[in-house]
């Protein structure tokens, strides 16, 4: 690990990763489009295709996008290093011998080893073999939605196994955290271990992402008919 401190987000952490798909938006690559000739033709979503734009203007430019912050958003980056110490203090008292580490210097943002242009950004790493993803709902239903169900929500896998598979670890301790439960005498903060999906990964989303990544590729050396940077 490198010895050199990077935040995410700061500047030097978004020049980083500036350009690369990462694990945070796999869930827009792995979206299909709405019609069924669409689907049948394995065209791509327009969401899918927004992102494409998106990571094309950052690769032309240079400067990472700068993405609108919503109310969540900002409620969640607010709570986040309460969420982050909440969990690292569950992880030490559930799991002896266990400990989170905080995102910093190479952990801050994650080359894929073999394929260049993607990557993540975990929230944490634990031990040799897991990581840390923490979610703090903005609207208290969300919260508790998840700990009623005892599961992570869907609209993550991408993201999770995605991580999973750029940092060839194991496992994932899955959190979802909402301060405002605790008067009620809930426990604010949710944990749940996701195991590696290796038929997913190997099957669906590294094959989707990879062929994103050449499309992204592709039209780099379209438009500026120079050679790809990846």
């Amino acid at each position: 690990m490198t010895e050199k401190t990077m935040e995410q987000r700061s500047v030097e952490w978004r020049k980083l990763r500036c350009g690369d798909a990462t694990a945070s938006r796999f869930g827009d690559v792995m979206t299909e489009p709405r019609s069924k000739v669409a689907k049948q033709n394995n065209e791509w979503s327009e969401t899918a295709r927004s992102y494409m734009l998106e990571k094309l203007g950052e690769l032309i430019t240079g400067i990472p996008a700068d993405r609108f912050l919503s109310a969540p958003t900002r409620w969640g980056q607010e709570w986040e290093s309460a969420a982050f110490e909440a969990a690292r203090n569950a992880v030490a008292e559930r799991f002896k011998g266990w400990s989170v580490q905080a995102p910093v210097g190479e952990f801050a943002y994650i080359h894929h080893p073999t394929e260049p242009g993607i990557g993540c950004s975990p929230d944490g790493v634990i031990g040799e073999d897991g990581l840390l993803e923490l979610k703090c709902p903005a609207n208290p239903s969300n919260h508790l939605r998840t700990v009623l169900s005892g599961q992570m929500p869907d609209k993550h896998i991408e993201q999770v196994q995605g991580s999973l598979w750029v940092t060839g670890r194991h496992w994932y301790m899955f959190g979802s955290f909402d301060p405002r439960v605790a008067d009620a005498g809930i426990n604010p903060l949710f944990l749940v271990r996701v195991e590696r999906d290796e038929q997913y990964i190997k099957h669906e989303l590294a094959p989707r992402v990879i062929r994103f990544r050449d499309w992204l590729m592709a039209e780099y050396e379209r438009l500026t008919g120079g050679k790809a940077p990846f």
